[in-house]
């Protein structure tokens, strides 16, 4: 059971970016590049709160997990 639990929240942590970064956005962009308009790297780059989310999710399921496991 421990360790479904932590496949579980590793799941969660690997899965929250894309829901963060939508894939319609990504494909816009892939979109415009192929019809030859330059498009800027930094606009592939998620938001800021986007990183910090993600992390704090990951610290979060870290720390929930080392709770869980000690015993």
């Amino acid at each position: 059971m421990d360790a479904l639990l932590f496949m579980l929240g590793g799941t969660v942590a690997a899965i929250s970016f894309p829901l963060f970064f939508p894939r319609g956005r990504r494909k816009e962009l892939n979109r415009r590049k192929a019809a030859g308009e330059n498009v800027p790297d930094k606009e592939y780059e998620p938001p800021q709160w986007v990183n910090w989310t993600t992390a704090g999710g990951i610290v979060a399921w870290v720390v929930f997990s080392f709770i869980l496991f000690r015993s």
